[in-house]
């Protein structure tokens, strides 16, 4: 992106990472470290994985074939926080219904 390094005090990611393949997730993941400030704060919105809300597990397997989402069980199976380490500590986590709304703080 034509921003400097650490331009951003604050990024959301809204509904993207579950419609990406894995190597450009990281890419996307390496591009939001580089644009964040040390002490920034990253808001990420998307899917429920399986666990975060086991009534809805079943469907979360359903949807990548219901809808047509190839890159949705890929998403189901990435481990975020370790997605966004090194760099990003955990913050706030709430479930939205079937998705989640997760806060990463960029590390100093």
């Amino acid at each position: 992106m034509p921003f400097a390094d650490g331009q951003f005090d604050a990024i959301t990611c809204i509904y993207l990472f579950h419609e990406l393949p894995p190597d450009v997730r990281r890419s996307v993941v390496g591009e939001i470290r580089r644009l964040l400030k040390p002490g920034g704060m990253l808001v990420f919105v998307d899917s429920l994985q399986p666990g975060d809300e086991p009534d809805y597990d079943a469907m979360l397997d359903y949807f990548p074939v219901a809808f047509h989402e190839p890159y949705y069980a890929g998403y189901l199976r990435e481990d975020l926080d370790r997605l966004w380490s090194p760099g990003f500590t955990p913050a706030e986590r709430m479930p939205a219904y079937f998705s989640k709304v997760l806060s990463y703080r960029r590390e100093l």
